[in-house]
């Protein structure tokens, strides 16, 4: 029997399974799609051998778990839809549906993390810290070792862009898995997508309404955003945020610190490279919380302290260290601990009561240098009270925790938990310029409290997390499994000068897509290298916390320093307390009038003609926010023993522990990098310069 007869065998045997569990009684299906596309390059160029893009859409599918089948029922949901409150939905009940305890426990548990991770003295309490996570800080965990068995679809050559094509696509998976038009299950098939994709899939519904057919119509749907794109555009968010610029002057800036350790700037803060991002949001925001500790524990040097308190045998205990924890949560990470350090009104004792730093004394400015407004507009302006350097490392603490938090729900498998970030996601989006991801999770949010029966909301939830290896700590998105499989067909469409569609790729490559991924892995397991892993084991980050934390402490930057403030007062980075503002003052009901006429609203013009008004309608927001042409680079996200790993470069096979190396990749992204920043190496020594000067402290930080 050759491979490419047992590969077809396998391929009609999924198939056949697959139709099997659609139309079974006791089953459900959970579907996911992208766009999948690939420039191929002719080697020799003749007439008719031109390089091309060759669009395609791909998908899988996963059955879902503890749910019973009856809860998907189509009529229930179309009832619920029908008298939903959606009408009525205010700010302060989209602020309601929030677990405002919930979210202080966590934040609680990741400044008791972060202590215990990174103070040798300490590791004992990482189990500890690690069971308090899974029981008190717990909404929905999942089984730990739970393995999805994933299905992948034949590929289509259909381009998502053009909606009657995108119709095409969602009728050709949907018949992959046994409903048709002549033969289907009259119950809801969760359909979920990145952000533009669950847009598209929210229109067509729309558009199709006027089909009689539950199938052709897209009744039988029920679309969702995955969850790996929302978070890497709140990375977005933060970086356009708090970046700043990799020379500049104020400690409190992500560039600042990126600079110090030697980490290369985005070539776009709108658009950056996920896990080389993530990695530097959380060593910077570790670091920084460590330094609120050394603070709040007197400490001139924190490792130095531990290193005294295990001399003379008096480490503190955990129930010890969780008498400091609130302190730190309120003080350091809270929208009432930016504001009071904003303002400058802050209690002199208490939980929100801040250490003390130096007197301020500003960098003397060329005024030439700045424009009239700005000259004019310091001229006759009250003296600035706040602190408004201590006051963003204080927003961006807690917009990172919160980013730390979605990675960590993910990888730990509690899809409760990513909800929760997910709420308050929604009102940072409102209030920067991620709009389209805020009508998203409005629309998500309003769904799952309002529209589902409290079974399906729970069996939505419990099936949005995927764990193809069945390992503990490596739960991730859908939509990022789907990506991981796109770069094996990707690359099997670079080497053969086929369509998306044509028999040899859509019946035996696609299907078995998962199982290559599988096979790489058991041929290492087959010559006994099962528990080596294919790349280099991630590097700590010492170095780079020793570094932070002497810069941190030289610039006083988690102390307050009345009046100290860079370029404008009036900025203010709190993308949440913007968010909540301009959805009462208007956006909100917005959102409500333009989301129920999509509703309720049936179409009077031909399907036809009503293809044609979508295609026009969405031909300008393809490239704008909410795009799907964001692909993570090389990389991997886990939580192993009580810490979240970023391992950067490394290609996550996905099924397997091991991993393998993405050396040409890194160097890809190294090298598009250093095109556009200049060499640190070079001007370390100028930069510490400047900053020294800027906070008006000598070469020897006095």
């Amino acid at each position: 029997m050759t491979t490419l007869t047992t590969l077809q065998k396998l391929a009609r045997s999924s198939a056949d399974h697959l139709i099997k569990l659609g139309l079974s009684d006791s089953c459900s299906l959970k579907l996911v799609s992208d766009n999948v596309q690939q420039y191929v390059l002719q080697r020799e160029r003749r007439v008719g051998r031109e390089n091309v893009i060759k669009v395609g859409m791909s998908a899988f599918v996963t059955e879902v778990v503890d749910c019973d089948p009856s809860v998907l029922d189509v009529d229930d949901k179309l009832h619920r839809i029908r008298t939903s409150q959606r009408t009525e939905l205010t700010v302060e009940k989209l602020i309601d549906f929030m677990d405002f305890d919930h979210s202080e426990r966590i934040g609680v548990l990741q400044w008791l993390q972060v202590l215990v991770n990174y103070i040798p003295q300490l590791e004992s309490m990482k189990a500890e810290v690690a069971l308090l996570f899974r029981t008190k800080g717990a909404k929905i965990p999942l089984p730990h070792t739970r393995k999805t068995t994933i299905y992948p679809l034949s590929t289509v050559a259909k381009n998502e862009n053009i909606t009657s094509e995108f119709c095409d696509a969602l009728l050709d998976f949907l018949a992959q898995i046994g409903q048709t038009p002549e033969s289907y299950k009259r119950r809801l098939v969760w359909s979920g997508g990145d952000g533009l994709t669950f847009e598209w899939h929210m229109q067509i519904k729309v558009y199709m309404r006027g089909e009689s057919n539950p199938v052709e119509a897209f009744t039988l749907l029920e679309p969702y955003p995955e969850s790996w794109h929302t978070g890497a555009t709140h990375l977005n968010l933060i970086y356009k945020t708090h970046w700043g610029s990799l020379l500049t002057d104020d400690p409190s800036k992500l560039g600042h610190s990126a600079a110090k350790i030697n980490q290369k700037g985005p070539q776009n803060v709108k658009k950056v490279n996920y896990y080389p991002s993530l990695y530097t949001v959380l060593v910077v925001v570790d670091v920084c919380m460590l330094d609120c500790w050394r603070i709040l524990l007197g400490a001139d040097v924190i490792f130095k302290y531990f290193d005294d308190l295990e001399e003379m045998c008096t480490l503190p205990t955990l129930a010890t260290l969780k008498e400091h924890v609130k302190t730190l949560f309120f003080r350091y990470s809270t929208q009432k601990g930016y504001n009071n350090a904003q303002t400058g009104r802050v209690p002199t004792e208490g939980p929100f009561a801040f250490a003390e730093g130096r007197a301020w004394t500003p960098p003397i400015l060329d005024r030439s240098s700045l424009p009239t407004t700005a000259a004019e507009a310091e001229i006759g302006q009250p003296k600035y009270g706040g602190d408004q350097c201590l006051a963003n490392s204080i927003m961006f603490i807690h917009n990172a925790l919160l980013c730390r938090e979605f990675s960590q729900s993910v990888a730990e498998g509690d899809p409760g938990r990513l909800y929760e970030c997910i709420k308050c996601m929604c009102f940072s989006f409102a209030g920067s310029s991620h709009g389209k991801y805020m009508g998203y999770m409005l629309e998500m949010i309003t769904n799952l409290e309002l529209q589902l029966s409290p079974a399906l909301k729970d069996a939505f939830l419990r099936n949005i997390l995927i764990n193809p290896s069945g390992k503990a700590g490596r739960y991730m998105e859908g939509d990022l499994y789907l990506e991981h499989l796109n770069l094996e067909l990707e690359d099997m469409i670079k080497k053969k000068s086929a369509e998306w569609d044509s028999p040899h790729l859509r019946n035996v490559i696609a299907p078995n897509t998962a199982h290559f991924v599988t096979l790489k892995n058991s041929l290492h397991e087959g010559i006994g290298l099962a528990k080596m892993r294919g790349c280099h084991t991630v590097p700590h980050s010492r170095p780079e916390v020793k570094t932070l934390l002497k810069t941190y402490a030289k610039y006083n930057l988690h102390r307050l320093r009345p009046g100290r403030h860079y370029r404008d007062i009036k900025s203010d980075l709190n993308t949440i307390g913007k968010g909540v503002k301009v959805l009462m003052e208007g956006k909100l009901k917005k959102w409500i009038s333009e989301s129920t006429r999509m509703c309720y609203v049936a179409p009077t013009a031909t399907i036809e003609e009503a293809l044609h008004a979508i295609d026009t309608e969405l031909a300008a927001q393809r490239d704008i926010d909410g795009s799907n042409t964001q692909q993570p680079t090389p990389g991997i996200v886990s939580y192993r023993d009580g810490e979240l790993i970023v391992d950067v470069g490394a290609e996550d096979m996905v099924n397997e522990e091991f991993i393998w190396e993405g050396e040409e990749e890194m160097a890809a992204w190294s090298n598009e990098n250093l095109e556009n920043e200049w060499s640190l190496t070079e001007h370390a020594d100028g930069a510490d310069e400047m900053d020294n000067q800027a906070d008006g402290v000598d070469n020897d930080g006095h």
